[in-house]
């Protein structure tokens, strides 16, 4: 249960930092590089992609520190 809990919280709270910096990014981008409609979808589908990486990566990490933690906790090198 406890790694469940942290898988999750892992990708939660890297996905939730990269939306809201996939936000700034995209009123940067947006004010200086989109022109038209077509610009404004390749964008979409490439801020699609990372944050499902991050939320990929995130769950690695949860994941990652279950067992470290888990490691800790029984005594092993």
């Amino acid at each position: 249960m406890r790694r469940l809990l942290l898988v999750l919280a892992g990708s939660f709270l890297l996905g939730l930092i990269t939306y809201f910096l996939l936000g700034f990014v995209a009123d940067w981008y947006g004010q200086k590089h989109i022109q038209s409609d077509e610009d404004i979808s390749n964008i979409y589908l490439i801020f699609l992609g990372v944050l499902f990486m991050s939320i990929i990566i995130g769950a690695i990490a949860g994941n990652f520190i279950h067992k470290s933690l888990t490691k800790r906790s029984s005594g092993r090198p």
